[in-house]
């Protein structure tokens, strides 16, 4: 996808929260594909009991993700 094409093109904004938060979105290049991430994180939640990727601090979360 490249960023011009209308309703597909590439989000740059950073949202999320540190445990649900899709590597792509750290990045600052994204798209809706992103939320399947965080569906796959609740589903870990839900059969784990805890989250895929944790740490001391926000960063520390989101360094995990980005190297998971």
């Amino acid at each position: 996808m490249h960023q011009n094409q209308g309703k597909n093109r590439w989000l740059t904004e950073l949202h999320g929260t540190s445990y649900y938060i899709a590597p792509e979105v750290l990045k600052r290049k994204y798209n809706s594909m992103c939320d399947i991430w965080s569906v796959g994180v609740i589903m870990y939640i839900l059969l784990c009991g805890k989250a895929p990727f944790d740490g001391e601090d926000d960063d520390a979360i989101k360094k995990r993700v980005i190297t998971g």
